[in-house]
């Protein structure tokens, strides 16, 4: 086994000071002693070199995509970017991985998702380099208004509930990533959020800035102890 990325390097990109350091928070209520310096992603033993090579392919292009994405900073409240001629089987195949990698994670960061019955479906998913169809364990972008505050910002997922479904909330190169996990998500009624088979992936513009969801969280993890006033 290789001591594996949970989340690929290129999404910590951001994060890191001048010396390659970025600051974790450890999710439980110790005041005090929840803090680390990182200077690697969140790492452990969980991938044979082959599969790392498999991944590899996807995160290489998904990292592409989210760097060329378009300026947002200006889109008002509402409006849905529509990003086109992306490749859906690698960028949706990325994203699968991401999902089936912080299920199976043993790291405190993401004991917040539990994919259960899932798991052996979207491992089998990504092994078999089937995309399936835009329903499944699809993903939707939420993009806050304003300037870019999120993109130095990583939050592991935590679970909510989504049109009616279970799903996992993520907060990745500046976005609110927000997964359905589900096994009857083909009766989502709202199939345009979600990245289609022609390559087509909408960005929703958020009605909050990214500040604002920040020091919303902030009052959050304030409430329940991991992080001091």
């Amino acid at each position: 086994m290789r001591f594996s990325h949970i989340l690929p390097e290129f999404l910590y990109k951001d994060l890191y000071d001048e010396k390659h350091r970025c600051i974790g928070l450890k999710a439980e209520p110790n005041p005090g002693a929840n803090e680390d310096l990182l200077q690697k992603g969140i790492r452990e033993y969980l991938l044979c070199p082959k599969c790392e090579q498999h991944l590899s392919k996807y995160e290489r292009y998904a990292a592409d995509v989210l760097r060329d994405l378009p300026d947002m900073t200006k889109e008002s409240p509402g409006t849905v970017v529509r990003v086109t001629d992306l490749d859906y089987s690698r960028l949706k195949l990325f994203r699968l991985s991401l999902l089936w990698r912080a299920g199976v994670s043993n790291q405190a960061s993401f004991q917040g998702i539990y994919l259960g019955p899932h798991e052996p479906k979207l491992r089998q998913m990504v092994h078999d380099s089937n995309p399936g169809e835009p329903l499944d364990y699809g993903c939707v972008f939420i993009r806050p208004r304003g300037p870019a505050a999120l993109k130095h910002f990583i939050k592991p997922p935590t679970h909510l509930r989504f049109l009616g479904h279970h799903g996992y909330q993520m907060i990745l190169s500046g976005m609110i990533w927000t997964y359905v996990v589900s096994s009857h998500s083909g009766r989502i009624h709202e199939k345009g959020s979600f990245l289609t088979k022609s390559g087509v992936l909408p960005i929703h513009i958020g009605i909050q800035t990214g500040n604002e969801f920040i020091a919303g969280l902030g009052r959050v993890l304030r409430s329940e102890g991991i992080l001091d006033d």
